[in-house]
């Protein structure tokens, strides 16, 4: 059994995907009979972690969607306050328990992978010298798209926003794939610096 605790993010209004969300987090919409949230917190268990928190700005709606995963795992709902990834990421800060060194998973709530992404991301993560992970995939970005910029050995070189908005050039490269392993200093980094992205 796996102790490294998962952050999931799972807030937001969904507005990209009116009138499918109805203004809802995209984790609620149904797929298959089940909502993204249902699917994602299935396959973090079924990846062997069992110490789930999940921050939602709907926290009874989501307390609904994850009751029938809690014989499997300890899940915790968490309210987000304020908007946004980083008010979501602040809103667990003092609720997650972590030790100085201990690293975590941090999931985005709405993007699905197969069980097998979460455990080879944090794998990545104890080679030696490597701080953290993250799960990069070729994709073309959309402007709200973080960036990934990878050496020859496929180790991260930088994180940035797409610039695709601003140049009307499309960059062909990688992007979040909304996995990440990371230590507590997020949670200061974060909040020195306001921005996901540049705390990555």
């Amino acid at each position: 059994m796996n102790n490294t605790k998962v952050l999931i993010l799972a807030g937001g209004s969904g507005r990209e995907m009116d009138p499918l969300t109805k203004g809802d987090p995209k984790a609620f919409l149904r797929i298959i009979g089940k909502s993204v949230i249902s699917h994602v917190v299935s396959r973090v268990i079924a990846s062997g972690y069992k110490e789930i928190y999940i921050v939602s700005d709907r926290p009874n709606k989501m307390e609904k969607e994850v009751e029938g995963y809690r014989r499997l795992a300890k899940i915790e709902v968490i309210e987000q306050r304020g908007h946004g990834v980083e008010a979501a990421l602040l809103s667990a800060r003092h609720r997650m328990k972590l030790d100085p060194e201990e690293r975590f998973l941090l999931v985005y709530g709405d993007i699905l992978v197969s069980p097998s992404a979460y455990i080879s991301t944090y794998m990545a993560s104890l080679e030696e010298g490597f701080e953290g992970a993250m799960l990069a995939v070729p994709e073309m970005p959309l402007p709200s798209h973080g960036i990934v910029e990878v050496d020859e050995l496929g180790r991260i070189v930088a994180v940035r926003q797409a610039s695709q908005a601003q140049s009307g050039k499309v960059e062909a490269t990688y992007i979040s794939g909304g996995i990440y392993v990371l230590d507590r200093s997020i949670f200061d980094y974060t909040e020195e610096l306001g921005d996901i992205v540049a705390c990555i």
